[in-house]
């Protein structure tokens, strides 16, 4: 038989990786709501800072806080508009029936009515409309399975930059359809009975 030759096996073995990342990659894209505590700072999340002419993508010292356990984010006399936000797939339905539910601890400390605070989730195939979920829980069985933006912004409007949101706790949680108890179920099934003997002898 044979051997193959060692240009084909290092083929075959890059082919092997390059399939092995494919996957690693499409696992991460269609991952779920990650690191919704803050637990771990801001692994899985992705922020903004606007300065009025350019924007910063990260999530920089400045601006951006968790040291308190919950995300702080705030805007200040250099960087007047910042964006915190996690693109993720929204948990499929594990059973007909079932619900979701998106839940947070959010808040806004703001200096004037013209300071502008979003959160938000967005669906990024732009089917569904985007929904404010500055107080939950908010029902999105909708959303089962969408890819999905959870965004939160701040704005200045004021020129008093002394703003901030905190977030903290992001939940989804998948609750079951109801199903009715064996005692109740034999209940309806008795009156159920009852009432067609009922019927019957009425009948006779």
């Amino acid at each position: 038989m044979k051997r193959p030759s060692a240009q084909s096996l290092l083929k075959t073995c890059l082919q092997a990786m390059a399939l092995a990342g494919g996957l690693l990659c499409s696992a991460f894209s269609s991952a779920e709501l990650l690191n919704g505590d803050f637990s771990a700072g801001f692994a899985g999340w992705q922020g903004e800072l606007f300065d009025g002419f350019s924007t910063t993508t990260g999530t920089p010292v400045t601006n951006f806080d968790a040291s308190s356990g919950a995300a702080v984010i705030s805007d200040d006399d250099t960087n007047w508009a910042v964006t915190l936000f996690q693109d993720f797939t929204v948990q499929s339905l594990l059973a007909p029936g079932n619900t979701l539910s998106l839940d947070l601890d959010f808040s806004a400390a703001t200096t004037n009515p013209f300071d502008f605070v979003v959160a938000e989730l967005v669906d990024l195939g732009g089917a569904l409309a985007t929904i404010d979920i500055s107080t939950g829980p908010i029902d999105i069985t909708a959303w089962a399975g969408q890819s999905a933006q959870i965004l939160f912004y701040l704005e200045d409007g004021d020129f008093l930059a002394r703003d901030s949101l905190t977030i903290d706790n992001i939940s989804i949680t998948q609750s079951e359809a109801s199903v009715p108890e064996p005692a109740s179920l034999l209940l309806f099934l008795g009156a159920g009975l009852g009432l067609a003997a009922t019927r019957q002898k009425r009948k006779a």
